[in-house]
């Protein structure tokens, strides 16, 4: 029972940061997305760093069979890359408008599946099923990507991430009252 508390609390603190994320997109989403991806440049480079000096200190066999030169380089030059190269990441976010729209999509189909199991089960289902379809049409409107702007397309996504983590987390309360409900029917407590 612990760990399905915890699981809940994950979920919660991942509903409640997608929120976050979206509200901040919605701020200034050109801006938020060049500092995400230099900041993710940054990461990259210290991890270079890192395994790059992991890999002079540690003993030629185990250097080589762990490969943190290989790695340390990889990420020094994708780290450098987001660092100089930022723009080329907002240029390019209408392939990352499309991987995030399959995502939405993904996760509306398993919403789907989740609201046709309760219905089968004779439980509420409404609030998870308005869940799905939600996410379904997001998903939809990302994929067809009717905006041309990028800072159009982050404010819908930021649009998005709001409303998608607001109606998770009611379908996730939904679902835990849903449960307390059949345990006190069949007595267990």
């Amino acid at each position: 029972m612990e760990n399905r508390t915890k699981n809940i609390w994950l979920k919660i603190a991942l509903f409640a940061l997608e929120c976050v994320l979206g509200i901040i997109l919605l701020v200034d989403p050109v801006g938020v997305t060049k500092a995400i991806i230099i900041t993710a440049g940054i990461l990259c480079l210290i991890y270079a760093v890192i395994n790059i000096v992991y890999y002079f200190k540690l003993e030629p066999l185990t250097a080589s069979l762990r490969q943190c030169l290989f790695k340390g380089l990889l990420a020094a030059v994708f780290g450098g890359f987001c660092l100089w190269r930022s723009e080329w990441f907002i240029a390019t976010f209408p392939i990352f408008t499309i991987i995030y729209g399959i995502g939405i999509l993904i996760a509306g189909l398993f919403k789907l599946q989740a609201a046709v199991d309760l219905m089968r089960f004779k439980q509420k289902w409404g609030i998870v099923c308005l869940s799905a379809v939600i996410s379904i049409i997001f998903a939809a409107v990302i994929l067809i990507n009717p905006f041309v702007s990028t800072a159009a397309l982050w404010m819908f996504v930021g649009i998005s991430l709001v409303l998608a983590s607001i109606i998770d987390l009611v379908s996730l309360i939904a679902q835990l009252v849903s449960e307390k409900k059949n345990k006190n029917k069949t007595g267990m407590v």
